[in-house]
């Protein structure tokens, strides 16, 4: 795999994807957003790269509530999507970790899921994730985990992640599992100057209504996914994309579907019509 990356122009960027908590055969799953996800993703004519980290599948247990029947596709199905799905993307992948969801099963019944997975599409994986890369010849660093901690609130969830990653050196860390869409940068002294550490909670693809958050009364957390952009000085953007933020853009789809069914409609419609004439 290329750890090189070079970026001339002053617009462009290295987009960085960290995915995490899709939770794939959920009946909360958010295809909308999902499908905006892959939209941008293809639509992005930046550089780029993916790391997954975890609970890209529900893989409800019977062990864990009453999860494993919350699903509403099998377990089979759900690795054939996940394969199926990302397998186009496979090249843009960098590395892929296991959530809690995931490793429901590998506890039940020793079956590593995410190594299938990784297996199949050919990727990196590891207990987390981190890959320095090279920007116009110069060190840039990501670390990746699913983590494992939960807060109600926004600025202690953000402390955790700090706490988490305290004794390891990288420009930007990623954190999934809380669902939670939440960024926080600060800076740390060397030798050769000052570095900016950027701290991210990736958000997720699992609805509240209906979801085991809401049935336990938890904080309602909107699904929602983050993009990272590195410019050729490697500076650092962090992008959050909440899904109350992007209706607008999942209302215009809809639309567009429906138009465009109407429009298959009436050409049915007038064809029959003109076959009837005959």
């Amino acid at each position: 795999m290329d750890n090189e990356f070079r970026i001339s122009g002053k617009n462009q960027r290295l987009s960085i994807y960290p995915v995490s908590d899709l939770h794939y055969g959920s009946e909360q799953f958010d295809e909308e957003l999902f499908n905006y996800w892959v939209e941008m993703f293809e639509e992005d004519e930046n550089q780029k790269v993916i790391y997954l980290l975890g609970d890209i599948l529900e893989s409800g247990s019977k062990s864990v509530g009453n999860s494993a029947f919350n699903q509403n596709i099998s377990l089979d199905k759900q690795i054939n999507w996940f394969i199926d799905t990302f397998k186009p993307y496979s090249k843009y992948i960098r590395g892929m970790t296991q959530g809690n969801h995931e490793a429901r099963l590998k506890k039940e019944f020793d079956l590593d899921i995410t190594n299938v997975v990784s297996k199949a599409l050919d990727v990196p994986y590891s207990a987390s994730i981190y890959d320095t890369i090279m920007i116009n010849d110069q060190p840039y660093t990501f670390y990746g985990t699913h983590g494992n901690k939960v807060s109600a609130h926004q600025h202690l969830q953000l402390g955790m992640i700090k706490r988490a990653v305290e004794h390891i050196d990288a420009h930007v860390f990623c954190m999934g599992h809380s669902h939670k869409l939440l960024t926080i940068s600060d800076v740390r002294t060397t030798p050769t100057g000052y570095k900016r550490r950027y701290y991210v909670n990736t958000g997720s693809f699992l609805g509240y209504e209906g979801s085991y958050a809401e049935d336990t009364g938890l904080r309602p957390e909107l699904t929602g996914f983050s993009r990272i952009l590195v410019d050729r000085e490697r500076r650092t953007n962090v992008e959050l994309f909440n899904r109350d933020e992007v209706i607008a853009w999942l209302k215009l789809n809809i639309g567009k579907a429906l138009a465009e069914l109407r429009k298959q409609m009436r050409e049915l419609k007038f064809r029959r019509k003109k076959d009837g004439k005959r």
